[in-house]
């Protein structure tokens, strides 16, 4: 059982990273630091958006829109963050 909680607290920590790196990214892009027209940003940002826009979502269904600001990453990023911490808190009340 310990095994499969930390199978789980790796795959949420590679999707706090995905989240985080679609972040930045959406920044950088806001920012014109990168160039939405180059195929390597492209597909990077295409790709991210149709892996994480599921999980968006439904948290853009509740949250109120905020002009041009999505907070729907923010909000997730702080969920995964909590589903990850009750994970770290399972796994530690096993041990003990």
């Amino acid at each position: 059982m310990t095994s499969v909680l930390v199978l789980v607290y790796h795959m949420l920590s590679a999707l706090w990273l995905l989240i985080l790196l679609h972040l930045v990214m959406g920044l950088l892009l806001r920012l014109r630091v990168l160039d939405h027209e180059g195929p390597a940003v492209r597909r990077a940002w295409n790709g991210l958006s149709s892996m994480l826009d599921p999980l968006y979502r439904p948290l853009r269904r509740v949250l109120p829109w905020h002009g041009r600001v999505d907070i729907a990453p923010v909000a997730t990023l702080f969920f995964v963050l909590g589903v990850q911490a009750m994970f770290l808190l399972a796994g530690a009340a096993r041990i003990i």
